[in-house]
Formats: structure tokens, C-alpha cells, sequence
């Protein structure tokens, strides 16, 4: 026997015990009321939304609380070529992972220019035309002093 052939054997015999099943248990269905409920959208809104449309995490009103997903920061590798989104600097002491910087954008890179200076950046784009049209579109709302930067080899070199 050919693997159709088994096929069309096993469609067969399923449709027979389906429906023998059916008719035996079709008395029962007739006497008992099916219940059909719908989808809980109430969270809907409270639900939060990354910069990519994933969600993060669900807000809650008057509560302090860690958010439920939290994308970590790394370093920014040494000798790094390429363009990145600066989204800004802070002194003295990093960003908790509690910010919403975590929960709305991935891939955080964290350089340290200065012994107390903490630059957060994002992104990984191989050109200005395309590193610029990211931080209009998407990261210019959120973060509006955020601006491009140019690296070549783990320095920061003009934007051009």
C-alpha cells in the first residue's frame, strides 16, 4: 500500500467513527444548552506597547510596580562601527531598569563617556539616511532631544 492509499483508509475510517459518534451522542447535544462566551477585552486598554508593537506589560493605576517584561542594557561593544539613535545622557547615576526606556525599546546600549556620565543608545543602523528615518518615525516622539551618532572603530566621529 501507497501513502494515499492509507490516507483516503484512514479519512474513511475516522468519518466513520465520527459520525457513529455523532449519532449516538446527537440525543444528548439536542438536551443540553451550548454556551458560547466571548473574549475578555477589558485589559485591552490598559496593555502597554513597545516601539515594535510587542507588548510589555499591562499599566496600573497608582501602583509602583516593576515592569513585566524588561529588556536588559549591555554595553556598547568596544571598537564599534556604525550609526546609533543617542536617546540621552544621565550623571551620577545609571537608569533604573524600572524606566520605561526598557519596556518600549530593545537592544539598549549603555556608554560610559566619563566616570559619572551614562549615554543610553539604540539601534544598530549602517547608514545616516536610514539611522535618521528611524529616530523621525519612531523615537522622536518618545525622546525628542535624542539624536544620531557616528562611530568608527569605538569613536564617536561627525555625523555625516
Amino acid at each position: 500500500m501507497n501513502i494515499k492509499t492509507l490516507s483516503i483508509a484512514l479519512i474513511a475510517i475516522l468519518s466513520i467513527y465520527t459520525n457513529n459518534t455523532f449519532a449516538s451522542n446527537n440525543q444528548e447535544l439536542n438536551n443540553k444548552t451550548v454556551t458560547i462566551s466571548a473574549v475578555d477585552t477589558s485589559e485591552l486598554e490598559k496593555m502597554k506597547f513597545g516601539a515594535f508593537g510587542e507588548m510589555v506589560g499591562v499599566e496600573t493605576k497608582g501602583e509602583e510596580s516593576a515592569p513585566d517584561y524588561i529588556r536588559k542594557p549591555k554595553a556598547l561593544p568596544k571598537g564599534f562601527t556604525g550609526y546609533k539613535i543617542e536617546l540621552f545622557t544621565v550623571y551620577n547615576k545609571a537608569v533604573s531598569l524600572n524606566n520605561e526606556l526598557y519596556t518600549t525599546f530593545g537592544g539598549i546600549k549603555i556608554e560610559r563617556r566619563t566616570d559619572n556620565s551614562f549615554t543610553y543608545l539604540m539601534g544598530d543602523f549602517k547608514d545616516k539616511a536610514t539611522t535618521e528615518k528611524f529616530l523621525e518615525q519612531v523615537v522622536k516622539s518618545r525622546y525628542p532631544e535624542a539624536k544620531g551618532v557616528k562611530y568608527n572603530n569605538g569613536e564617536i566621529v561627525k555625523f555625516k
